[in-house]
C-alpha cells in the first residue's frame, strides 16, 4: 500500500473546511434570497442592499452562483474524502475544483465591482463612507489574492511527481501480465 503524502492530507482537510464555509454560504444565501430573514429597518437607507435588490443582473448572478456553489461544495466534499483514500479521480476533481474556484472568484469580483461597488463609490463620492468603501475594496482584494494563491498552490502540489505517483494505482506482474494491486493473484481465474 502506498503511503499518503502529508500534503495530500493537509489539502484534503483544508478543502473540507472550505466545504464547511460553502455550506454556510449556501445557507445564508438561501435564507436571504428566499426572504426568510429580513434585516431590521433602521430608518437609514442602505445603498448596498438597494443596489443588490434592484439590479436584475446581480440577482441572476446571485442565483446562478448559489447553484454552482452547491455543486462545487458537493464535489469538494467527495473529492476530499477520495483524496484521503488516494483515489485518482479525487486528485483530478480537486484540481478541477481549484481551476473552477479561481474562475468564479475572478468573475464574481468583476461582476460585484461593476454592478455594486462602482455605483456605490459614485454615490459616496466626497463623503466619509467613500473611505470605508475604499478600505473594503483593498481588504477584499487582499483576500481574493490569498484565495487564488491557495488554489494555485494546491494545483501545483497535486501535480508534483511524488503526489501523482501516490495517486497512481500500483501494478505488479504475475505470469507476464499486469494486474492491479487490489487483485490478489489467487483471486484471478487463469
Amino acid at each position: 500500500m502506498k503511503e499518503r503524502p502529508t500534503s495530500v492530507m493537509v489539502l484534503a482537510i483544508i478543502n473540507l473546511v472550505f466545504a464547511g464555509f460553502g455550506c454556510l454560504g449556501l445557507l445564508f444565501g438561501l435564507v436571504f434570497r428566499l426572504g426568510l430573514i429580513k434585516l431590521p429597518d433602521t430608518g437609514q437607507p442602505n445603498p448596498a442592499l438597494d443596489l443588490m435588490e434592484n439590479n436584475a443582473g446581480f440577482r441572476v448572478y446571485n442565483d446562478v452562483s448559489l447553484v454552482l456553489l452547491f455543486l462545487a461544495t458537493v464535489l469538494i466534499v467527495a473529492a476530499s474524502i477520495g483524496m484521503f483514500q488516494l483515489r485518482p479521480w479525487a486528485r483530478a476533481a480537486t484540481i478541477g475544483w481549484g481551476v473552477f474556484s479561481i474562475f468564479m472568484k475572478v468573475i464574481g469580483s468583476v461582476i460585484q465591482y461593476f454592478l455594486i461597488t462602482a455605483p456605490m463609490l459614485e454615490q459616496t463620492s466626497g463623503r466619509p463612507e467613500h473611505v470605508a468603501m475604499m478600505v473594503g475594496m483593498v481588504v477584499g482584494f487582499v483576500f481574493l489574492v490569498a484565495l487564488i494563491g491557495y488554489y494555485l498552490v494546491m494545483i501545483v502540489m497535486l501535480t508534483r511527481p511524488s503526489v501523482v505517483d501516490a495517486f497512481t494505482p500500483e501494478v505488479f506482474e504475475d505470469d507476464g501480465g499486469l494486474m492491479p494491486a487490489a487483485v490478489e493473484p489467487g483471486d484471478v481465474n487463469s
